[in-house]
């Protein structure tokens, strides 16, 4: 399988997972198979802009967390706007469901 930067960023910090007394060779494995099915094929909202000239080995993993950060930084703001807190989460909820 393919050794992932992300992997080789999780190793460096090894052994305060082995000092949480977490199986590391299990979690990087896991993490492993994770990131090598994320990379299969793109998000439904990623494909709509790939083309057939673009390279096909692309990082959607990198684009997909782009998308959630800029999705997140969005909603951030609702939180604090006004004092019903019960109507915020909704929106929130309700633009994370749509």
């Amino acid at each position: 399988m393919k050794n992932f930067p992300t992997l080789k960023i999780l190793d460096l910090f090894r052994f305060l997972f082995e000092r949480l007394d977490i199986d590391y060779p299990t979690l990087r494995r896991i993490l492993q198979v994770k990131l090598t099915m994320d990379g299969r094929r793109p998000t439904t909202i990623m494909s709509q802009n790939m083309s057939g000239n673009k390279k096909k080995d692309s990082n959607q993993f990198l684009k997909s967390l782009w998308f959630y950060a800029f999705i997140g930084l969005t909603l951030i703001p609702i939180l604090f706007f006004g004092d019903n807190f019960m109507f915020q989460m909704s929106l929130i909820f309700g633009v994370l469901m749509f």
